[in-house]
């Protein structure tokens, strides 16, 4: 049987953003945060991110801290595992009703990093068994925090075998490094961008001898067919 939405988190599904502060806080590594953090990393404006907010706050899904950072409450805590357990099969389950494919986006850099010194960063998309006819062109944007990068943007075609692109980080001398990925389609006529989602991912840095072991970090990305 198909997965299901729970109703009461149909009922936030109509508020833009919603859900995804849901899921947003339930992958926090501290399990909360600020609001300008979650406005910047999920790419809502301030309006949208406020009502938002709002909602979820009034509802008893989310509350304030100490510190003004925003966390889930017990009962949003649930209806965050109610909502992972939905995203889970719904991917299977809702493809080829609505025309989409998820396509795992992969980022590969040395676990540790060296303040001053250029790293290799590796970014593109696992191997798969399906894919698009014909391939579709597809953007990545990157983003850091406290390093230089060597580009911002790169053009690939996503077919079902493995694409990866290459770009070089310096890392500043902070203590970690925070490097962002949006994914974007492009329209058949070249005109339109079609926001598909992204990650991203924090990485430590050392004045001493880095640990150089390949790490490599992985998140779904949804795209229409």
């Amino acid at each position: 049987m198909p997965a299901q939405l729970p109703m009461h988190l149909v009922q936030l599904e109509s508020l833009p953003s919603a859900l995804d502060l849901l899921r947003y806080l339930a992958k926090h590594p501290e399990r909360a945060a600020w609001p300008e953090e979650m406005m910047d990393d999920l790419q809502i404006s301030e309006r949208r991110y406020a009502k938002a907010m709002r909602r979820l706050v009034t509802n008893n899904y989310t509350q304030m801290r100490f510190d003004n950072r925003f966390e889930l409450t017990r009962k949003g805590e649930a209806a965050a595992e109610e909502l992972a357990a939905y995203d889970a099969e719904a991917p299977s389950n809702s493809a080829s009703k609505q025309g989409t494919i998820q396509r795992n986006l992969v980022i590969a850099l040395p676990r540790q990093l060296a303040a001053g010194e250029p790293v290799e960063v590796m970014v593109g998309f696992e191997p798969t068994s399906h894919g698009f006819t014909p391939p579709t062109d597809v953007v990545l944007r990157f983003e850091a925090f406290h390093a230089d990068l060597s580009t911002r943007d790169e053009l690939i075609k996503l077919t079902p075998t493995a694409q990866v692109c290459r770009l070089m980080l310096v890392p500043s001398f902070y203590d970690a490094v925070r490097l962002k990925v949006q994914v974007f389609q492009l329209s058949e006529d070249g005109e339109d961008l079609t926001d598909c989602g992204g990650t991203y991912i924090d990485v430590d840095v050392v004045t001493t001898q880095p640990n150089n072991v390949l790490t490599a970090y992985s998140s779904p990305i949804t795209f229409k067919m």
